[in-house]
């Protein structure tokens, strides 16, 4: 699992960077590098597809979703992107890693685009639970 994640984190700064070009940035407010872009929509889509997975199963319950329960399951996934750096370690260093790893990489363009169809999706899910589940 852990390698899949690494690979999906690995395509997405890998599209930020060659996209947009920001490597190395301040970090302020929204100017952050792809590294660290990379990082938050991976975590944007997991959280998505945890707040789907939680929304259809309270439903199951009787229980409707709330702010205090989003913001419960959010709250993590917050405090491990800010402190991503004493967790994963330098992410410039691991995404130069990856790009070694993945440098011959068979595939690649339809890998990208199960990237790309896993982070869409991750927001329709969860549209489509909070729908489901009214």
């Amino acid at each position: 699992m852990k390698n899949i994640l690494d690979y999906i984190y690995y395509r997405i700064a890998k599209f930020y960077k060659n996209t947009f070009g920001i490597e190395d940035a301040p970090g302020y407010l929204l100017i952050h590098s792809c590294y660290s872009w990379g990082l938050l929509v991976l975590v944007t889509t997991l959280i998505s597809y945890v707040l789907a997975i939680e929304t259809v199963v309270l439903w199951e319950f009787g229980i409707k979703t709330n702010t205090v329960l989003i913001i419960i399951t959010i709250l993590p996934f917050g405090l491990f992107c800010i402190f991503a750096e004493r967790f994963l370690g330098d992410l410039k260093t691991r995404y130069k890693l990856l790009d070694k790893k993945h440098k011959n990489d068979k595939f690649s363009f339809f890998k990208g685009l199960g990237v790309f169809v896993f982070v869409c999706s991750s927001f329709v899910c969860y549209c489509v639970a909070l729908s489901h589940c009214r």
